[in-house]
């Protein structure tokens, strides 16, 4: 995984539910320096404000490389 992939994030953006059976795209950001964490910034209709967030390596989906 590298910065600019695509994953599918396990997160309901809409109910904020994690682990639900629900997914979110979102394009990788940045990783973290000291654990297997990604920063994800998620695609949403709303481009208002990016919604972004964390998760652990193995908790995501990879879609494709960017």
């Amino acid at each position: 995984m590298k910065i600019g992939d695509l994953v599918k994030c396990p997160v309901d953006l809409d109910t904020g539910e994690m682990f639900s059976g629900v997914t979110t795209l979102g394009i990788i950001t940045y990783f973290h320096k000291t654990e297997p964490k990604i920063g994800v910034t998620y695609l949403t209709n709303d481009r208002s404000v990016p919604i972004v967030g964390s998760w652990f390596t193995e908790e995501v989906i990879l879609v494709s490389e960017g």
